[in-house]
């Protein structure tokens, strides 16, 4: 995180440096991928003092990911407001596993303003990219047939990356790329099927991205 904000928020800020020599202009991108979410480290806090707080680790299923945005251009600069959306379901709970009555899935609706530098080099339009944002991140579980988990919680989000831009034509880009995604930590109250709260459940989300998509300069 301290990476981030030393290196990262630069880069950010530089996006919306606005050199007279050099003309503005707009654009509206389209994208989707793959969604590769990281082991959930998810620490555990009884209600009952009687019961030892522990921690355990959840597994994540690969899921999908989408996202538009507008954005200006100064060269070699870029900066954008994004939206997007990601879902993955739960696919393992490492130590215990997962019987057929559990399951669960998190999705996350961000909101960020992106910074990115342009490279041109020949045909290809290589970048980097930071952000930093806002997501709203639900949690569903369920558990013996009853739903232990049913909430959105929002949180503070960041992001960095990297990937290459194909012009198609004067004004279409195809654009390939690789997001690192994270929150800070979420969390959650479990009930039982009575819907009295057993335990508060803190999550730490983050998810590496593999995103393909389109973006329309004008």
């Amino acid at each position: 995180m301290r990476k981030f904000l030393v290196f990262g928020i630069p880069l950010l800020l530089a996006g919306f440096a606005s050199p007279s020599a050099n003309a503005v202009e707009n654009y509206v991108s389209v994208n989707g991928g793959l969604g590769l979410m990281s082991n959930s480290t998810v620490g555990v806090d009884y209600v009952s003092n009687s019961d030892t707080d522990i921690s355990l680790d959840e597994s994540w299923g690969t899921g999908s990911t989408v996202g538009a945005a507008y954005g200006l251009v100064i060269e070699p600069f870029r900066t954008e407001l994004a939206v997007g959306y990601q879902n993955n379901k739960l696919d393992d709970i490492v130590g215990r596993g997962l019987s057929d009555d559990q399951h669960g899935d998190v999705s996350v609706l961000s909101m960020m303003v992106n910074g990115y530098y342009d490279f041109d080099i020949a045909a290809f339009q290589p970048y980097v990219t930071c952000g930093i944002g806002y997501a709203r991140v639900g949690m569903d579980y369920y558990e013996q047939g009853y739903q232990a988990v049913n909430d959105i919680k929002s949180a503070f989000a960041y992001q960095f990356g990297a990937g290459v831009g194909v012009p198609i034509t004067k004004c279409l880009t195809f654009d390939v790329g690789y997001r690192y995604f994270a929150t800070t930590d979420v969390k959650y109250d479990s009930v039982d099927e009575h819907n009295v709260k057993l335990t508060t459940l803190k999550y730490d989300i983050a998810t590496s991205n593999i995103i393909a998509g389109l973006r329309y300069t004008f």
